[in-house]
């Protein structure tokens, strides 16, 4: 089956080798979703990702995520607004709409817990489409990040105290999506730090809405990329 392989970048440091330096700035941090064939395609802007201060019924709680999706052209065309529907406890659904209010999908979140050795879980429901879910890391990896990783990154906690800290051992961080047949309309690599859709399952701006709220969660080491909405 066809792919198209999403990813996030910060066009501010030029992201993909300087190709995205000359995007016109919609305030914040200009975060922008991209988009990659196979057969070598370059890259093309899906959408520019631009957070909207003070709106939901949620504003200011730790999971709400407001943001607007924009053309990543010179037209810059509004393409679709995400909101917070509702949050409880380690639970958000998020909604994704286009410019009519209509419906394109929900995500859903519930986090996970170190302690409770519980991984956080996504849910996609496509307003079209069959919903996909799955849990961010594999076992095997979880296992070992507990067994081999957990004392280096409690050694790093230390550290940060005393100036010698060094960069923590992020969890692990795949996420495949499964629908009910067992397809995968979505994977995202953590190593690789990519996202591959099968073409045509999902309308791309429910799958680059997915992309910029999960690069909020994707990672302890928070970045100028991956801490992009609290810091736009």
């Amino acid at each position: 089956m066809a792919t198209t392989t999403y990813s996030l970048v910060n066009t501010g440091r030029g992201g993909l080798r300087g190709a995205y330096k000359d995007l016109p700035r919609n305030g914040g941090l200009p975060i922008l979703i991209v988009a990659k064939e196979g057969g070598g395609a370059p890259p093309r802007p899906v959408a520019v990702l631009q957070r909207d201060h003070g709106a939901g019924a949620f504003h200011g709680h730790g999971t709400a995520r407001e943001f607007v999706l924009w053309s990543g052209d010179e037209r810059g065309e509004l393409l679709a607004r995400v909101t917070t529907e509702s949050v409880a406890g380690p639970r958000a659904v998020y909604r994704v709409d286009d410019p009519a209010g209509t419906a394109i999908g929900r995500i859903r979140m519930r986090r996970g817990s170190l302690l409770a050795f519980r991984r956080t879980r996504w849910t996609v429901e496509p307003a079209n489409g069959r919903p996909a879910q799955g849990a961010a890391g594999r076992l095997f990896w979880w296992a070992m990040w507990w067994t081999v990783f957990m004392p280096w990154n409690i050694v790093v906690i230390i550290g940060s105290f005393t100036g010698l800290a060094e960069d923590p051992v992020t969890c692990p961080r795949r996420l495949t999506l499964r629908d009910g047949s067992g397809r995968a309309p979505l994977v995202y690599r953590g190593m690789l730090d990519e996202y591959r859709a099968a073409a045509g399952v999902w309308d791309p701006r429910l799958v680059a809405a997915l992309v910029g709220i999960h690069q909020t969660y994707t990672s302890v080491a928070a970045s100028d990329d991956t801490d992009w909405y609290a810091k736009g």
